[in-house]
């Protein structure tokens, strides 16, 4: 039997920063228990519209529901179709957990028949539009040498997870094992001067940043959607200016961690 899901999986974004990606929410169940923002400590996701989708996620009636790795895959593939009518050479974002993670309930270890049934459906998607659809999630779960082999291994299907992290000595510790990372910071310069410190480079999330580009005739923001960074490995780390609702709160128990010095 193949891993069971309890996802809710939209075709498009509504949300300006992102863009049009193809995202999904996670139950809750799937929060590593190492997560800082846990339990009403900050989460951003926590929020209004984003909560009330995340609820869904325990509801298997819900059209959107997806609860095993041949239904993902068919609804992929099935969204690819309709975004290749309009642009066949375009590339399209999957992003993984607006809301959730990817960790066994109860841990923070990584599930490794979640992660191999989301690489396994990204790669068969793939096998069909080439190369098309690009995957992408960030987790909190604890970061190995074992979980690292298993992030490696959907990396080379298709699928890249990212670390998530609050202190620089985290960030060393996933590139360490070779895992690309993301960092949120309440002072994205200041976090770029302390990677830099480390010999490593932090670039801002251009999409927060509200950068331009210039397509063809027209000038927009950057979204998620033209970027794509977070879905490539690299060597630059990106740095995520605390926000949300409860950023108040995320802010808080940033400064505690990082005064701490937590890994």
């Amino acid at each position: 039997m193949g891993a069971k899901m309890k996802m809710i999986l939209l075709p498009k974004s509504s949300n300006a920063k992102t863009g049009n990606v193809i995202q999904s929410y996670s139950s809750r169940s799937t929060c590593p228990e190492r997560c800082p923002f846990k339990d009403g400590k900050g989460c951003y996701a926590e929020g209004l519209r984003t909560s009330r989708i995340w609820d869904r996620c325990e509801n298997p009636k819900d059209a959107r529901f997806i609860g095993n790795e041949k239904e993902l895959k068919l609804a992929l593939t099935s969204f690819l179709l309709e975004r290749a009518y309009k642009d066949p050479r375009a590339k399209v974002l999957f992003r993984h957990n607006v809301a959730g993670d990817i960790a066994i309930k109860g841990t923070s270890t990584i599930d490794t028949n979640i992660v191999k049934a989301l690489s396994n459906a990204v790669e068969f998607a793939n096998s069909i539009f080439t190369g098309k659809l690009m995957g992408y999630t960030y987790t909190h779960c604890d970061i190995s040498v074992g979980s690292a082999k298993v992030i490696h291994e959907a990396a080379s299907k298709g699928f890249l997870i990212n670390a998530s992290c609050e202190t620089v000595e985290e960030v060393i510790h996933a590139k360490g094992l070779g895992v690309d990372a993301v960092i949120t910071s309440v002072n994205p310069e200041k976090t770029i001067r302390e990677l830099k410190d480390n010999g490593l480079r932090g670039v801002q999330c251009p999409a927060q940043l509200g950068q331009l580009v210039k397509l063809g005739q027209v000038t927009e923001a950057i979204t998620c959607e033209k970027c794509g960074l977070c879905s490539l490995h690299r060597e630059a780390i990106v740095i995520f200016e605390v926000h949300g609702c409860a950023h108040k709160r995320a802010k808080k128990v940033i400064m505690l961690k990082q005064q701490n010095g937590s890994k």
